[in-house]
């Protein structure tokens, strides 16, 4: 598998391009490390698109690492 890198306002671009199913909202994930730039895509794409959010899950995997870890 080879990996093209696009630039934020490409991929912007890309999700406004992407068709929701009848109501249900389009998803889209964002991974790296940590400082990699991820919070800031985001915000970028958040600023740039209707109705978009961002819903971070660092609570919900170190509330998950925490309750597990409790044995």
């Amino acid at each position: 598998m080879s990996h093209r890198r696009i630039s934020k306002e490409e991929l912007v671009c890309r999700i406004q391009q992407m068709e929701p199913l009848g109501t249900k909202p389009v998803f889209v994930a964002i991974s790296g490390f940590g400082g990699s730039g991820k919070s800031t895509l985001a915000n970028f794409a958040v600023e740039k698109l209707e109705s978009a959010s961002i819903i971070p899950i660092d609570d919900f995997i170190i509330g998950e690492r925490t309750q597990r870890s409790t044995d």
